[in-house]
């Protein structure tokens, strides 16, 4: 493809006023982790967090760029109720660089692709903590990491750059929305089980008790996970990091440990966690018999 020069526009503008980083290094850093990024966000609708004036003022969410994307860059148009929206989908490099010079700082992407709306290739578990104890959940994203060893799916974790982590399992797509998100809460649900007093299922805040919330809503069709890589819109410009398992038992290891000024040499110094996902995807025929063995 040929090269395109994505200018940057206000680079001294500052987006993280407690870190002082400008938009000039935010549009870099996605430059620079595009290799690694690409291969996870290529080719699925996307809605970002924009804040035209940096994180201490107000943003917003936006899905719909049907006016505003250049001629070069991909969309996915998409029915909504009233009419269409087009998501905007990354395909090149240039096209993180165009996002981030809009003020995008956060990435959120759909579990499936822009050529297979409506099957899934990735299942989403996303672990959100009650409070600050992190150890706990460590503790449930390895209790995952077992049930999911028992279905013989492969499992992939990341740190969500805000409060919590993720476990992700890939697909080879040949099922529908609700047939994974029903899996999911099956699978959320033994490992609740298997320990009751801090975790749960329960979508209602007054009712967890202080126990970690293992979320599965995110394998609904046209719901969205923060996008690997992808910076999130809190002090320090943390970043939503994949990790190999054995980097949970690092000291000091929190949600939000891996910035924007980490990353870039991070991924000098060891590739991509998740470099190789794709190739273990999975399908859930088997799985979806086994786990309900496990239930009974």
């Amino acid at each position: 493809m040929a090269r395109i020069e994505v200018e940057v526009t206000h680079g001294d503008r500052v987006m993280f006023p407690d870190s002082k980083i400008t938009k000039r290094e935010l549009v870099d850093y996605y430059r620079e982790v595009a290799d690694a990024m690409l291969p996870h966000v290529k080719g699925r609708p996307l809605n970002v967090q924009r804040f035209p004036r940096g994180i201490d003022q107000k943003g917003f969410l936006q899905q719909d760029f049907a006016d505003t994307l250049p001629d070069w860059m991909s969309g996915a148009e998409v029915t909504k109720e009233g009419g269409t929206l087009v998501h905007p989908v990354v395909e090149r490099p240039e096209a993180l660089a165009w996002l981030a010079n809009q003020n995008c700082i956060t990435l959120h992407m759909w579990q499936s692709r822009q050529r297979r709306l409506h099957t899934p290739d990735r299942l989403v578990f996303d672990l959100d903590p009650s409070d600050n104890d992190f150890a706990v959940v460590r503790a449930t994203a390895r209790a995952f990491a077992g049930v999911l060893d028992d279905l013989g799916l492969p499992r992939y974790v990341q740190t969500t750059g805000s409060r919590g982590l993720h476990v992700v399992v890939p697909l080879r797509g040949d099922t529908d929305f609700d047939t994974a998100r029903q899996f999911a809460r099956d699978v959320a649900e033994v490992v609740v089980d298997d320990d009751a007093a801090h975790r749960t299922v329960e979508a209602r805040k007054e009712k967890r008790g202080g126990r970690v919330y293992l979320d599965v809503m995110r394998n609904a069709y046209a719901q969205t996970a923060v996008a690997p890589y992808s910076v999130r819109a809190r002090a320090g410009a943390p970043v939503a990091t994949p990790l190999e398992w054995d980097e949970l038992d690092a000291r000091g290891l929190r949600a939000d440990r891996f910035g924007i000024r980490d990353i870039p040499k991070r991924l000098t110094g060891q590739r991509d966690p998740w470099a190789d996902m794709s190739r273990h995807a999975r399908s859930l025929t088997g799985p979806i018999k086994r786990v309900a063995k496990l239930r009974a």
